[in-house]
């Protein structure tokens, strides 16, 4: 069997434990004869795991022995040796003390560790999520030197223009700050196979993407700068996953022919699998772009490697100067500039704040639990005061005290930790699954140091948390006093009582500040959920279809594919009506600038936004069911000819150019070269951004005036809308079998996948919330429980002297009532901080919502009055004389 050269070393950390654990004389022995005994196990064919094992066991046995030898040998030890290994003995013998003592109370330990498990659980796997998003290094090369370019044009109301190639090529030649960059753009092929057409996507990049990302290929080789012109050889290199999936990992793939669109394309090269980073792509094809073409288009992604020791500041101010300077050749310049952001940044930056303030929130869980483990520690500290006492007596000091306690609340940390992070992972795991449609592929929430890192500081962080308190106060409890007493149902100490008090507030403002935020994402989520989109998008059908070039070569003859097609979809049984376009909702951007007859002359400084353009079918705004608020939808012959040039818009655009009078029969046009479109129509806007995106000003154009090749057919049905799918996939088929059906799904799937991150951030932080009010209750309940019969004796004599039921209940609440309301107003005021910062985040509520904020102050002060009524009401049924006969 051959074993990889990297697995005969046994773990590293293991061997670290031996050398420093055994004693001179004997390490080098030992360490070489585990050493030997490992590679021969690996050589027998033991797994690696198995093997590895086996080295920690006998890492792990070897601990006893070793210290028992220094111990013998210590009369020939430093005194700093020595007091080393005394220390450690020490914590040893606390440990195993501490493990004693918990097993001998297993309700409490389970409690606690139960406790912790659920706070430590929630915060790993939100981290898991945070650094999977965040803080996981890029698959490459000096990854922190990878940033994400673009422009901007806040005239054009765009935070994002995307690159214009022009631009890309001054900036490529003329830059001080890159050691190189490149540009992309995404699009969708049919691929011809054996059995049925299938739809691909495809990065189109530049010959230098491969260089600026640091990636070889797997097989063969990388686009070269002759193929990435105008008129090049049509290569194409093979995604990782494709090269496997379609064509079985065959080696002998290198210059094997493909046919895309209906064109050959000879494949040159498989790529890795961090090629994946460039979007969910399944193929890589030339750019192959003509400078002198798409002047006035940005619609290209770019991503640069700067050069070691160059700032994003530098790189931008590089940009900039270089993008200014080329104003009086592009006038265009003077309204975009440059953009250069972290990668992570530009790709995920969405998901930073929710997944913060989510993680804020389980950080909160975990310190409401804290403080429920140390009201019960503090509770079972009086419980175990004449133990204490007696070993102070007997001469441990204070600090020895505090050492063993902390040792049994590190003993707790780190079961409840144990048993936390495997669930944390575990949960993980499972947001990762349901993201699998919607993060990228190359996003992983996996096990890794500082995932260990994080668990390892929450475990010591937890036992500081919730042992010091009880840790000191046991420690500087009267010892003398203690032993005198001669009972042990004595009353709580006023500093004590004071203690558990602070807790209970703490608790009740931290469980407050916790429901209001999941509150406001919750109500925030079902505004938007109920939320009018525009568009009806019940029983609504929808597939692309895209037509090649080299079939379909002119738009006369894609629109005659398109009216067949449509004739035969509705021909269908349960097919009420079915249309066509573009970019339906919540799909992408296509954006044009118009001019307005007889407006007045802009403002060259003044806002101009950037229009919507959809094209669409005739009956396509009925199928979708968007509503018209004036004029007429198109017709069959619209676009057709030069006597049908209307178009439609919605009532942003109208709202904004004819704002006090009617837009039915005004005319605009794409510049001052193209022909005067009339409008015929206005409907009600649409949300094609997202429900929780505001729409901006857009045009419905008439398809068969520009016959484009990609469009998406959309069907209302009568019926289930899915049980179309089998027909309107023998139709195309019957009509063209090259052509495949792509992106089938259903409106109402959209609406619903495209708030999935709002969906998911309000059920998360939902269930944490209630995790949290549950544990606060409990938490509260069992102080106040405790509280109440460490004052069994005061309360026995108070009824015996004449107090009734009413008033002992009245005492103990007017107490809880103090804590509560104290508790109230603190989570009060840190809610409206918390509420102040989601406000960026929300939409369909204000971050200060009186509903949200007064329902939960009502139910936080019903259930916490509920936990301290009950200890209440049995303190009431006390029997005064068995008390008083029991002391």
């Amino acid at each position: 069997m051959i074993v990889p050269e990297s697995q005969y070393r046994p773990p590293s950390a293991a061997e670290w434990l031996v050398r420093v654990i055994t004693p001179r004389s004997d390490r080098d022995v030992l360490v070489g004869d585990l050493h030997e005994e490992f590679q021969r196990q690996l050589l027998a064919g033991t797994l690696t795991t198995d093997a590895r094992r086996w080295y920690w066991r006998q890492a792990i046995g070897s601990v006893g022995p070793s210290i028992r030898r220094r111990l013998h040998a210590r009369a020939t030890l430093s005194p700093l040796t020595i007091g080393g290994i005394q220390m450690f003995t020490t914590i040893l013998h606390d440990m195993r003390y501490a493990v004693r003592t918990l097993i001998k109370q297993p309700a409490y330990s389970v409690t606690a560790v139960c406790m912790l498990a659920l706070g430590i659980a929630g915060n790993t796997a939100i981290f898991s999520v945070f650094n999977g998003l965040f803080l996981r290094p890029l698959p490459f090369a000096s990854p922190e030197r990878l940033v994400n370019l673009d422009e901007t044009a806040p005239r054009w109301n765009l935070e994002f223009v995307a690159m214009n190639y022009q631009d890309f090529v001054s900036w490529r030649e003329n830059n001080t700050t890159f050691d190189a960059m490149a540009v992309f753009d995404e699009e969708n092929f049919n691929l011809a196979t054996d059995d049925e057409p299938a739809r691909v996507s495809a990065a189109l990049v530049t010959h230098d993407l491969a260089t600026v990302l640091g990636i070889e290929p797997v097989l063969g080789r990388h686009i070269s700068v002759e193929e990435d012109t105008p008129g090049g050889e049509r290569v194409v290199q093979l995604g990782y996953a494709t090269w496997l999936g379609r064509f079985g990992g065959d080696s002998d793939v290198i210059g094997r022919s493909v046919t895309l669109d209906g064109e050959p394309y000879t494949v040159i090269g498989v790529l890795p699998r961090e090629a994946e980073f460039i979007g969910e792509t399944d193929l890589w094809l030339p750019l192959a772009a003509d400078i002198s073409e798409n002047t006035g288009s940005w619609w290209l992604n770019g991503i640069g490697r700067m050069k070691s020791g160059v700032t994003i500041e530098q790189a931008l101010a590089d940009l900039t100067r270089i993008h200014k300077n080329a104003i009086d050749e592009r006038p265009v310049n003077e309204t975009t500039s440059p953009v250069v952001l972290p990668v992570l940044e530009r790709v995920l930056g969405e998901y930073r704040l929710g997944t913060s303030v989510i993680l804020g929130a389980v950080g909160l869980v975990l310190v409401i639990a804290c403080a429920n483990i140390a009201g019960l520690m503090l509770a079972r500290s009086l419980t175990r005061g004449r133990e204490i006492a007696i070993r102070v007596a007997l001469g441990a000091g204070r600090r020895r005290v505090v050492q063993q306690l902390l040792t049994e609340s590190m003993v707790l940390s780190v079961f409840g930790a144990t048993v936390g992070t495997a669930l944390g992972l575990a949960g993980a795991s499972g947001l990762r699954a349901v993201t699998t449609e919607v993060l990228p592929a190359w996003v992983s929430f996996a096990l890794d140091f500082r995932v260990l890192g994080f668990a390892l500081a929450m475990t010591v962080g937890a036992a500081m948390a919730f042992g010091l308190l009880p840790a000191l106060s046991a420690a500087r409890s009267d010892a003398a006093g203690t032993l005198h007493t001669t009972t042990t149902r004595a009353s709580v100490s006023r500093a004590r009582r004071r203690a558990l008090d602070v807790l209970v507030v703490a608790e009740v403002a931290l469980s407050l500040v916790l429901l209001v935020a999941a509150g406001l994402s919750v109500r925030d989520f079902h505004e938007l959920r109920t939320a009018d989109p525009g568009f009806r998008p019940e029983n609504v059908l929808m597939y692309r279809v895209s037509l090649p070039s080299a079939t379909y070569e002119d738009a006369e003859q894609r629109v005659a594919f398109y009216d067949e097609h449509l004739s035969r979809i509705r021909a269908l049984p349960g097919v009420e009506i079915a249309g066509a376009a573009t970019n339906p909702p919540l799909s992408f951007h296509s954006g044009w600038f118009f001019e307005i007859e007889d407006a007045p002359p802009e403002d060259p400084d003044a806002p101009r936004p950037v229009t919507l353009v959809r094209m669409a079918t005739d009956e396509y705004l009925e199928a979708m069911g968007v509503t018209l608020m004036s004029g007429r939808t198109f017709g069959p012959d619209d676009g057709r000819d030069d006597g049908s040039r209307v178009v439609i818009v919605n009532e942003t655009f109208a709202r904004r150019y004819w704002p006090d009078s009617d837009p039915i029969g005004r005319r605009i046009r794409t510049g001052s070269e193209s022909d005067w479109l009339t409008v015929v129509g206005v409907t009600r806007d649409v949300k094609h951004y997202g429900l929780d995106t505001k729409m901006r000003q857009g045009v419905y154009w008439p398809y068969p005036a520009l016959g484009r090749a990609d469009m998406a057919i959309v069907i209302r049905s009568a019926v289930d809308p899915e049980s179309l799918v089998g027909p309107a996939r023998q139709v195309l088929h019957d009509m063209d079998p090259s052509l495949p059906m792509a992106n089938v799904t259903t409106m109402s799937q959209e609406l619903e996948e495209s708030l999935w991150a709002r969906r998911s951030a309000s059920w998360l932080s939902a269930a944490f919330s209630l995790v949290a009010l549950s544990l606060a209750v409990g938490g509260i309940y069992g102080v106040v429980s405790y509280t109440v019969n460490q004052r069994t004796k005061e309360i026995g004599i108070r009824m015996a002297l004449g107090a009734r039921p009413g008033q002992v209940v009245g005492r103990v609440l007017r107490h809880g009532a103090t804590m509560i309301t104290i508790g109230v107003a603190l989570g009060l005021t840190g809610a409206w901080a918390v509420g102040r910062l989601m406000s960026s985040m929300l939409v369909g509520v204000s971050g200060l919502d009186p509903l949200v904020f007064g329902s939960v102050t009502v139910i936080i002060v019903a259930v916490t009055i509920a936990a301290n009524f009950l200890p209440a009401r049995r303190a009431a049924s006390v029997q005064p004389s068995s008390v008083l006969r029991n002391e």
